[in-house]
This record gives structure tokens, sequence and C-alpha cells, in this order.
């Protein structure tokens, strides 16, 4: 056993050594390799067979779920933008403007009118718009187009290719801007490459408005800045060739202005104020400051913030050539710290001028800060809540000023150019917030440059060509680059070669209507040169007349320029220039220019030159086709009508010659109904040919066409209007011009021009005078007439030709009427008319219903005024019917009272006719009211009656045509009672109604009773009591001849029964007297001679009857009984 043991040890020792290295050896390998590389989440893990080139070839890339969506979705983004149509920018952005009140708040109306071609459908077009509210569109076709949102602002999406025109309406709220005064509002635009501005002035006392411009840079990374100019209003006002101000290819506008304080601010404002005229002196050693602050309130101790090294002085305004009145000076305290202000007290309240001047050194011009920047003290008074001045810097030619940094309140304004006048104006206006600053630099210069330029201008088939040659003179100075302003509308300048001086013409982009060009020179001049620089303006063939804006050359001196303008043979030409505006002539009146060299009598003026003093600006041109003493005499008839001026003119032309070439008229381009005798040939937007017959030395011809006048209460102020006259071409014009009403209370005064008011002219085809009669003399260049309108009261009367009342009463009580006024004369803005009505009237205007009535305030219980709105009288419509229709309040039992409409102001030409209808069971009787009845009599019942003597129908005939009414059958009696009769002037008629019946019974009764108690009378007294029946009935028919009528046609049967009563009595009375004298014991006598008189005669004696003896012998006969007292 022991020898096996031995044996086993060497083997298990290396058993248990093999384990140990097979175990060691992974523990040494775990060690060693390194940790497993977690990826970032993103990560794109691509195969390839060669890891180790530059640039291997992927065989494979994977790629997570995610990610792999994310990337198909930025690939189906990116095809949406390469397929996506670009929108592009229109042509041309006309810009209309006006400001209008919402609600109690201001805001700019703007009508934007674009015109562009699109090349091919579906073209997207920028239209702008951002800042403000779009209200309405019209596309092309005359319908709401398809607007798109874009980051540019709205845009429009054309259907068809073309040219287009699209028309948008937009509001932009007016809200406070830079100053405490100051206010406007911003529209962003599309970078029209012709954009211009009409801007109506928002008030009558807004004088300047600023306008600021920005247009983009595409090479610039920053956003360009807001370029501001300060203009007259009247400037942007509507002209009436219907052209705005050009801006240029700008996407953001913004208009600005001074409001007018309001009534619940002006006491704040005006309580405290100053007012700043600063003073900037600059020159090499230092800058000087004089502040004149004038200060205005009651207040008597002031604090005026001013640096510590101030020189102030306090004293009271002066005026020029006054004395100054002796008073306590004002005491000044100098601050102790630089953060506090000098304190001025002043012995009173009032206005005083307070004189500050700071003085500042400069460093010497061998220091780097010799350049600046230099801040202006500029004085703050806190407490004061209006607070405005204007900072002018001065400076000589030899230092630049440059790097205008300052408040947002302070804007720049345009700097006259002249040695002496100020290099750069400032002006602002603030309130109670904090001082403003304003610093600059200042620069060297090497001295300055003048120039002299000579326009020279020809016209051609294209334009007018200018050709300027400059005189340039350097002064202490090396130029090498020129400069000047191009005004919009000419081409791009060029210089003739061979000019080895220059090198290079830039034409920068338009901007505020007008391009900055330089012309830069090879190699800089010291010594006077020439340039010459060609450019052309282009007008059409058939133009006549232009207006055209010179060049301006900048940072020179531009002395004495001069001009000559040249026509073609076959033409004459006349014109006027304008000189720049400066400080001394901020508006200078037009110069006439002169014909050049010394033109024959009688010849045609080819050529105008003149030399001027000041740079010039404008130059307006008028040319036209030579012809030989052609005299024109216009009379012209204007009518100011309420939306619209109407004209009538006359020209008569007389010439020594025949008048051979078709002669050119000048008018309106926005006439309306343009009618013309003989017939013109339009030839463009207001210019038309007349072409006379042949070898005709005379010739009449006729025009008349009507002008859109502006709405009432448009602007603050009266509106300006100019009358547009056709205006021939011809050597002499004698104008003669009336100037009517049209009844509706716009009148012309303030008349303009070289007009000359002569005594009224009367017109045998109208009834009032003219409001004005003017006359002026000229030629073929048009004079303006210009006036204003005032909004007075209407008093005009209204002229009623024919009126027709009828009414129809019912058995219920109900009475309707219907009234209608034919009108030759009325007021546009309408009529009013009292209408006495249980409920609301109907009322037609040529029977049209009209809708719009505006009752006015006041009035009785059933009894209301309405306005009644009429359309403007014009020669197709001379005349208006006017219809009411009314229900009359309930009435008293067994009366009417009619009240008919009443037009206010109106005058009868002829009485108005009455028609009044009752039932048929009811008798009328008039009995009140300035009414003259007019009836007839006719049958009813087979008796004689009144009835009315028109029927409705003759009534309608006689309102049409105006013919005498009168009934066709005098006899036909209607079954319904009728009134008619006439007034005067539409009033109140009182009519008792009672029934026929009762009435008739008891006239009939009256005349029966009276009849039997006159026959009762003795003999004697008969013939007095039917006399005064008689005039009792005369007076009644001349008093009240309808009621009396009536009470004839109710008595007849009276009458009747007692001519029935009477006849029966003396038929019994005849019978009882036969049967007397018939008896048989009647004994006949001998009637004495003096015995009554028989009734009869007969064969027998005389004085008996067939031999009977009288009727006294017959009383007295025993055999009769007394005759009884019945």
């Amino acid at each position: 056993m022991p020898r096996e043991r031995s044996r086993l040890w060497p083997a298990l020792s290396l058993f248990a050594a093999l384990v140990l290295l097979c175990t060691s050896t992974p523990a040494q390998d775990s060690v060693k390799k390194p940790a497993a590389v977690k990826l970032p989440d993103g990560t794109i893990v691509f195969y390839t067979a060669n890891p180790n080139e530059v640039a291997p070839k992927v065989d494979g890339v994977v790629l997570s779920a995610k990610e792999y969506q994310k990337l198909a979705d930025q690939a189906e983004q990116l095809k949406k933008l390469r397929d996506a149509v670009k929108p592009v920018s229109p042509s041309v952005c006309a810009i209309r403007g006006r400001i209008e009140t919402h609600g109690g708040k201001s805001v700019a109306r703007l009508t934007l009118d674009y015109s562009f071609r699109t090349p091919s459908p579906r073209a997207v077009v920028l239209l702008g718009g951002q800042r403000a509210a779009p209200v309405s569109a019209v596309g092309p076709d005359g319908k709401i187009p398809l607007l798109e949102l874009t980051a540019d602002g709205l845009a429009v999406v054309v259907e068809q290719a073309g040219d287009q025109k699209v028309t948008l309406e937009l509001e932009a709220a007016v809200a406070p801007r830079g100053g405490k005064n100051e206010v406007g509002f911003e529209v962003g635009l599309p970078k029209a490459a012709i954009t211009t501005l009409t801007f109506d002035p928002p008030g009558g006392n807004v004088k300047k408005l600023t306008v600021g411009t920005r247009t983009p840079e595409p090479a610039t990374p920053r956003p360009p800045e807001l370029k501001r100019t300060t203009d007259d209003a009247g400037r942007y006002a509507a002209k009436a060739d219907g052209k705005g101000v050009p801006l240029g290819p700008i996407d953001l506008l913004e208009v600005a202005w001074d409001a007018p304080a309001s009534p619940a601010t002006s006491v704040a404002d005006t309580a405290l104020s100053s007012d700043a005229d600063v003073s900037v002196r600059v020159d090499d050693a230092q800058l000087e400051t004089t502040t004149k602050l004038r200060l205005k309130g009651p207040a008597r101790e002031w604090h005026v913030v001013l640096p510590r090294e101030a020189t102030v002085t306090v004293a009271r305004p002066t005026a020029p050539n006054l004395e100054a009145i002796s008073a306590p000076p004002a005491t000044v305290t100098r601050p102790t710290d630089a953060k506090q202000p000098w304190k001025i007290l002043t012995p009173d309240a009032g206005e005083w001028v307070v004189t500050a001047t700071v003085p500042q050194s400069r460093p010497d011009a061998t220091n780097a800060k010799h350049a600046g920047p230099y801040p202006v003290a500029l004085a703050f008074v806190p407490g004061v809540p209006k607070q405005t001045g204007t900072v002018r810097i001065f400076a000589p030619t030899t230092i630049l000023l440059k790097n205008f940094r300052h408040s947002a309140e302070i804007r720049r304004q345009d700097a006259p150019l002249g040695p002496d006048l100020p290099v750069a104006v400032f002006k602002f206006a603030t309130a109670d917030k904090k001082p403003l600053t304003l610093d600059f630099e200042a620069r060297p210069t090497r001295g300055y440059t003048t120039v002299q330029p000579h326009h020279k201008l020809d016209l051609t088939r294209t334009g007018w060509r200018l050709r300027t040659e400059i005189r340039v003179r350097p002064v202490h100075s090396v130029i090498e680059q020129l400069t000047f302003d191009l005004p919009a509308g000419w081409h791009d300048p060029r210089v003739p070669p061979p000019d080895d001086r220059v090198d290079e013409v830039q034409a920068g982009a338009e901007v505020n209507g007008k391009r900055p060009v330089t012309i830069l020179l090879a190699n800089g001049q010291s010594e006077p040169f020439t340039l010459t620089v060609e450019t052309l303006f282009g007008v059409p063939e058939t133009a006549t007349e232009t207006t055209l804006l010179l060049p301006q050359f900048t940072h020179v001196l531009e002395r004495e320029p001069q001009l000559t303008v040249t026509v073609p043979d076959g033409l004459t030409v006349r014109g006027s220039v304008r000189e720049a505006a400066r400080e001394a002539a901020p508006n200078p009146p037009p110069v006439e220019l002169q014909p050049g060299g010394t033109p024959k009598p009688g010849t045609a003026v080819t050529q105008l030159a003149g030399t001027f003093e000041a740079p010039l600006a404008r130059l307006d041109l008028a040319w036209q086709s030579y012809r030989a003493e052609l005299t024109a005499s216009v009379r012209a008839d204007v009518t100011v009508g309420e939306r619209q001026l109407t004209v009538v003119e006359s020209i008569q032309f007389k010439a020594s010659d025949p008048l051979g070439r078709a002669i050119r008229l000048r008018g309106p381009l926005n006439a309306l109904a343009f009618q013309a005798s003989p017939a013109v040939e339009p030839l463009s937007g207001g210019l038309w040919t007349l072409t006379p017959p042949a070898d005709a030395k005379e010739l009449a011809f006729t025009v008349s066409y009507a002008v859109p006048l502006p709405p009432r209460g448009a602007v603050d102020k009266p509106p300006s209007v100019e009358v547009p006259l056709i205006w021939p071409d011809a050597t002499k014009i004698a104008a003669a011009v009336r100037v009517w009403g049209a009844g509706t209370g716009r009148r012309p005064a303030n008349v303009q021009g070289a007009w000359e008011e002569r005594p009224p002219e009367p017109s045998a085809d109208r009834d009032a005078l003219p409001w004005l009669t003017l006359a002026a003399t000229g030629s073929m260049k048009p004079i303006p007439l210009t006036f204003d309108l005032l909004d007075t009261p209407d008093t005009s009367t209204v002229v009623v030709e024919r009126a027709a009342l009828q009414s129809w009463a019912s058995p219920d009580g109900t009475v309707e009427g219907r009234a209608r006024f034919l009108l030759k004369r009325w007021s546009p803005q309408g009529v009013e008319i009292e209408i006495t009505s249980a409920g609301p009237p109907k009322v037609f205007v040529n029977k049209d219903k009209a809708d719009n009535l505006t009752a006015l305030p006041g009035g009785e219980e059933f009894v209301r005024t309405y306005h009644v709105p009429l359309p403007e009288a014009r020669p197709t419509r001379p005349a208006l019917v006017i219809e009411v229709q009314y229900t009359l309040p309930p009435q008293p039992r067994g009366e009417i009272t009619l009240h008919p409409p009443q037009i206010r102001g109106a005058v009868l030409q002829s009485p108005a006719w009455w028609s009044a209808a009752v039932p048929g069971n009811t008798v009328p009787l008039v009995v009140g009211g300035p009414l003259l009845v007019e009836q007839r009599w006719g049958w009813r019942s087979g008796l004689p009656a009144p009835a009315a003597a028109v029927s409705p129908g003759e009534l309608d005939r006689w309102f049409a045509g105006g013919a005498t009414p009168v009934d066709a059958d005098p006899w036909d009696v209607p079954t319904d009672e009728g009134v008619t009769g006439r007034q005067t002037a539409p009033a109140a008629v009182r009519i008792l109604r009672v029934p026929r019946l009762p009435f008739v019974l008891a006239c009939s009764f009256f005349a029966l009773v009276f009849g039997l108690a006159v026959s009762r009378l003795r003999p004697r007294l008969v013939g007095p009591a039917v006399a005064l029946g008689g005039v009792a009935a005369a007076v009644a028919a001349v008093l009240v001849p309808q009621p009396a009528a009536q009470v004839v046609s109710a008595s007849v049967p009276g009458l009747l029964a007692l001519a029935l009563v009477l006849g029966l009595a003396a038929g019994l009375r005849w019978l009882a007297r036969r049967r007397v004298t018939h008896l048989p014991t009647f004994r006949r006598g001998v009637v004495p001679v003096s015995a009554s008189p028989s009734v009869g005669s007969g064969s027998g004696p005389r004085g008996s009857r067939n031999g009977m003896p009288p009727l006294e012998a017959v009383k007295s006969s025993p055999l009769l009984p007394p005759p009884s007292s019945s």
C-alpha cells in the first residue's frame, strides 16, 4: 500500500498543475480584454470591406426604425419645398389711403391696386399687408380671389396666365409713434418695382407728413434701416392725373404726422411747455452748443437738466424792434452735483427764455479720439409734459459729420444746401420721461467741390433726351467720384465715349422716388474738368405735356445751373421751372421759361432757355403742333350736385385760315357720361382729337360730362375740388364759367387759379342766378379752376306741380288715405313729410317703395315727420312722383277729420285736388277746412242729388297729364257718396257723416212744415216769408255750398209732399164750391159790378160762371154752414 501511494502522488501533482494552468489562463485574458463600446443614440453604422481606406466604399448602412422614419420625413419635406411654387412680387403697387373713424378710433383705410403679368397658371403673387387687417379683395375676374398667408404676408393665387389686376383693401390702426404728439401707422408691402402712394391729409391742421420706407438689400445680412422723409401733406394728396408719389421697391411703409391736441389735453399741454432751439457749431478746436429754451406756463420755479459747466442766462422774450420790459431778474442756481438739475426761479409766471452755452473742447488732431463721438447737450425740463425742439448742427466744409446716433423721439430732417446753412437738422418731441441723447462723429475733410450743370433737353420720338454738361471745380480737394440723385422715370444714365476720366457709372436701387448715381473717376482730379451725362425720359408720342424732375447733386455745391429745352420744327413749346426748396425759399414759385434767341412774332417757339441761381428741381413742359392764330371761346356751365359735378361746355373755334389739321382736346381722366357733338376720337386718358370739316374757318363744339365729388365729411376741412374743363390746343383762349347749385347745400367758395370773378350772368333756362361767374384768358396750357366746397344748410324749395289727395271711409269708421305729389324741383338730400297715421305709412318714389325712411324725433301722437331720401335730378328725370299711403287715427262717431301729408318747404304751382269717399248709406257734410268743393247734380233713385264733380279715374288722368279734371258723364252718380274739391295748400278737412234716411226724413219734414206754415199765413205775409227763406238759402249756398246742396237734395221728398198736400187742399176746396153752386134750391142773383171778381168767365151774366152766383154770394147763403178755421 505505501508503495502504491508513492506512485500516485506524482500523478496527482501533475494533474493539479494542469488544472491550475488551465484556470489561470482565462483569468489573465479577462483582465486584458477591453470593455464593450456603447454607441450614442442616432449613430449610423455602415459596413465596408476596406475600413482602412480614406474614403471606403459603403456596402451597407444599419438604421433603427425611428431614425429611418425621421430620415424619410425629411426627404418628403425637401421634396415639397422643391416642388412648391415660390411667390413673386407684383410689378406695380398703387397705394391710396385716407383716415376714417370707427367706433371712436382712427384707422387708416388703404386701397392697394396691384398690376402684374403671370407667365403660367396657378402663379402665386405676393400682396403684403402685414401689420394690417384685410377688409375686402377683388381678383382679376371681379370676384374674391384665393388668398394665402405666407411668411411675407398675404399672397394671391392666379389661375390664368397673362396681365392681371388685383385690388386689396386694408385697415391699419393709427397709434402713437415716436414723439408724444406723433401718430401714424405702418403696413407691409410686396417689394413691387413701382410703388406709389396717394394719401389724403388726415385733417385741416395736418400740414406735414413723415413717410418712412424700408428697401430690402439681399446682399446685406442685417435688416435695412427705415428711411424717413418729411414733406408737405399736399404732396401726397390725390392729383388730377391719378398718379401717386413713387416710393420704390419697399417692403415696409410708415406714415406719421403730428396729431392735433384734443380739448381734453390741450390745457395740460399748454399749461407747461418748453421749446428748445439748439445750435451746435463745430470747428477744429471745440464744439459750442447754444440752447435757447423757451419756457411757458404758470410755474415760477423750473428745473433744467444741463451740464454744470454751462453758462446760463434767463430773460424775457422780446419782439423785434421793441425794447425789453424792465423787470426783476430771475435767480439761477448752479448745481453742486453733476446729477442735479439747474434751478431757475423767476419773479413771476409767464414766458421766459433760458440761454445756455456749453463749450466742449476737442482732442488734438493727432489723437485717436479727435473724431468723437461728441454728445450734444440737450436741455431737459422734468415735470413738463410737452417738450419740443430743433437741433441745427453747423460745420465748415473742412469737417465731415457722420454716424449720428440719437433717441427714438428725435427725427432727422432734410437739411438745405449752402455754405452758411446747417449740415444736419433734427426735431424732437417728448414728454416728461427721460433726457434725450444725440451724438455724432466729426472728421476732417479735404475741401469741397462746386458743380455748374447745363441741362439740355431735346424732344425725340421716344421721349425727352437729357444731356447734362457738368462743370466740376474741386476746391482744396481731390475728387474721386461724383454723385447725384436721379428721379424716377429716367433711364440708366451713361457717360458718352470717349472719356478716359470716367472709370464706371453705378446706379443704385430706387428709394423714395430717386436713385443714387455714382460716377467713379479713373484718377483723382484736383483741377476743374467737364463731364457729360446722358439719359432719357420716355413719353408717349401722343403726349403734349409732362413734368420732369431733374437730377439733384449731392455732397457738392451747385451754382448757376443752366437749362435749354428744344423741340423739332413744326412744334411750339412753353414751360415753367421750379427751383429746389431751401431755407430762404421753402416753397419757390414757378418761373416761366423764356424763348431762346429772338424768335420772330407769329412764328413757333422751338427753344426755351434760362440761367438760375439755385438748383433746379422740377420742369413743367407743354408742346403741340404749331398752328397759326387759332382762337377759341370757351363757355362752361358747372352744376354742383350732391355726388358729382355736371359740366356742359361749348367751344367756338375761329381761324383766319382754314382749320385743316385736327384739334387736340385735353380734359378729365375720370369723365362720366361723356357726350360730344361733333364726335371726337379718344387718344389716351384725358386726350381727344376733333377733326374739323374741310375748308372750315369756324367750328362749334359742345360737350357734356360729369365728374365725381368727394363725399360729405370725408375730411375735416372743406374739400378742395378741381373742375377739369375741356381745354383745346389754341393760341388764344377766352374762357367763361358759370357755377350753379342743384339745391344740395354744397356751395363753392375760395376760388383758386388765374380766374377773375364777374357779376352774376343769368341764364334763360334757369330760374336762379349762378353762384359764381368767372372769366380767364390763356393759351394751350390749361388754366386750373379749383374751389372749396362748403356744406351749408339746404335752403332749397320743393316745388310741387300737382297734388292729388284721396281718402276712403269704411262703415266701421276706418279711414284710408292716399296722397300723390308731382315734384318739379327737390333737394337730392331728400324731403321731410309730416304724416298723420295710426300705423307706419308707406311711401313710394316713382312707384318704388322707399324702405329707408327715417323718423325724425319729436311730434305728437299719431303725427310723425319722416325724412324721405330722393335721387338727384337729371335731364332724363325732370320730375318725381311721391305717393304716401296711410291710415288715419280713430275718428269720433259720425265725424271724419282728414289730415293730408305735409311736405315741409313745399310750394304748389296749382291747387291740390281732394277726393273723399264715404259709404253710400251716409251723407257727407263738409263743415271745416279751406276746401273749395267741386260738385255736380245728377239723379239718385229718381231724385236730383249732388255728387262729386270728379271721379277717381278722371283724377288719375289729371294727375298723369295735367288737364283740368272733368268727368265724361255728368249724370252718372256713383253708388258711394263722395266729396271733391280744391285747396291752395293741403290742409285738414272736417266732414260729418249723417245717416241718409234720418237726414232725408228730417230735411223733408222741415220743408213740409215750413211750406204748410207759409201757406197758412195771410196773403200779405206770404211774400215776405218766401223772400226770407230764399235769402237764407242763398246765404247757406254761399257760405256752406256743399251742406246746403245736400239739404236741398234731402228736402226734395218733403217739397213733393208739400206740393201734394197743397194740391189736395185746393182740389177739395174746388169740389166743395162746385157742390154748393149746383144745389137745386140755389137762387141765382145778379152780382154787382163792385163785387169781387169772378174766378172764371163763361156764358151767363157778368161775374158768374154758367149762371152761378159769385163766391161771396155762396158764402152768404143761409143754406151753407159757416166756414171752418182749418
